[in-house]
């Protein structure tokens, strides 16, 4: 009848923020020109020519966004879409991820323009080696008949063997870390042992003064003879 022509109920979704309209048009098209919500540019989720019905319809309305993206290791790039969310910009921009990648900030995040969007791209892989060397440590042990700053090797470190298998992450193309999945020792490493003085040098004695008969000499003898008789010792 008239009354249900004049009085269909629409729910908006606009960038986000919802809200509800009583409308009397009949179509999309009509009802963004009624209620002002023809955007340049936007995008709408149903058809401009689509019908309302007596039970009113959903309508999201995506307005156009600046946005800057950057993918990997390649360089920012600015864009400017109608998209709602994160993941749908992602989407129109044609930008491929997987499950492994970051996107920041998240794929429900209601863009504004401005927003950054930064995708990293994570690679992983594993690496099996049958037969890695495992280094040996080292094993100090004091001596105090062996002068401090002195050392010795009583016995010789010699390196072990695992078969180890690791997951390799890929950050953006480079490598980021390695982690241990699995492994198994094939020869265990012996640790070298080292003999660390800690005996103390003993103190230097200084040496006496000494008299000289030369003019050379540094003692208050030397320096009476140079002034009385020019150095020379053996003069009355």
């Amino acid at each position: 009848d008239a009354f249900d022509a004049i009085s269909c109920l629409t729910a908006v979704n606009l960038d986000g923020k919802k809200s509800k309209y009583w409308t009397t048009a009949t179509t999309v098209d009509g009802a963004i020109n009624e209620l002002g919500l023809r955007i340049a540019g936007a995008d709408y989720s149903s058809s401009r020519s689509a019908s309302i019905d007596r039970q009113g319809m959903a309508l999201a309305i995506a307005t156009p966004k600046q946005l800057v993206l950057k993918v990997g290791g390649h360089r920012r790039q600015q864009h400017t879409v109608s998209a709602m969310t994160v993941r749908e910009a992602l989407t129109k921009l044609h930008v491929n991820f997987n499950k492994d990648d970051t996107v920041k900030p998240g794929m429900k995040h209601f863009l504004s323009s401005g927003d950054k969007i930064v995708v990293t791209k994570i690679y992983k892989k594993k690496q099996h080696f049958s037969s890695e060397q495992v280094p040996f440590s080292t094993i100090e042990k004091q001596d105090s008949t062996m002068l401090a700053g002195k050392s010795s090797t009583i016995r010789a470190g010699r390196a072990g063997s695992r078969d180890v298998t690791y997951q390799v992450v890929f950050r953006n193309g480079k490598l980021d870390k390695r982690v241990v999945l699995r492994q198994r020792m094939v020869r265990q490493p012996v640790a070298r042992i080292v003999k660390v003085g800690t005996k103390q040098a003993p103190a230097p004695v200084a040496a006496p003064a000494t008299s000289t008969n030369f003019a050379g000499g540094s003692s208050a003898w030397d320096r009476i003879a140079q002034c009385e008789s020019g150095g020379n010792w053996a003069i009355n």
